[in-house]
């Protein structure tokens, strides 16, 4: 199986309009920063049999859900990335939250195929 983003839990549900029943090895719960980086590391070491479920429409976890004046990394950004990709462009060494959602969003589509993140 190959594996998926279900960014609507009800993809996931055979009694949901158009949902298929889900048969994998892994679910992973958010498509946070840590749900994104265990797909990857999951791929990345031959299991690609897993589904990522999201509620959300998209990815980003706190940092999609989180938009208020000020909103920062409270630690370096260049420290706040994923190992398999990294990001030496950040603006300041606390990047704000639409800075850091944006590299979520580009993160987690560069390594995988376009249908993992439907």
């Amino acid at each position: 199986m190959e594996s998926t983003l279900a960014l609507d839990s009800k993809a996931a549900d055979s009694d949901a309009p158009g949902g298929d029943a889900c048969d994998v090895d892994v679910a992973i719960i958010g498509a946070g920063m840590g749900g994104i980086a265990v797909a990857y590391y999951l791929r990345e070491r031959g299991h690609p049999d897993f589904v990522l479920l999201e509620t959300a429409d998209d990815v980003g976890g706190t940092w999609r859900d989180n938009s208020y004046p000020g909103c920062a990394c409270d630690i370096p950004s260049h420290l706040y990335s994923f190992s398999f990709a990294p990001n030496p462009d950040w603006s300041s060494t606390f990047s704000g939250q639409p800075e850091i959602w944006d590299y979520i969003r580009r993160s987690s589509t560069s390594w995988g195929s376009a249908s993992t993140f439907a």
